[in-house]
């Protein structure tokens, strides 16, 4: 990772929450409010993708609408 741009290994890792949520969508749970160890997880992980991409300066490669 050391010679990877921040922005892709942010998108890696979104792409690996989501994969996680992928799996884990064929259970009935309550997004908000679940509990389990995954749903907390997932929530947890958003939380700081979201807080680390508040950090990051803009992507070069994506424009800004």
């Amino acid at each position: 990772f050391e010679d990877k741009p921040t922005h892709t290994i942010n998108a890696s890792l979104r792409y690996g929450v989501k994969l996680v949520e992928a799996l884990h969508s064929d259970l009935p749970h309550a997004e908000t409010s679940c509990t389990c160890e995954p749903c907390t997880w997932m929530r947890d992980a958003q939380q700081l993708i979201e807080d680390y991409e508040g950090s990051l300066p803009p992507n070069p490669h994506r424009p800004t609408c």
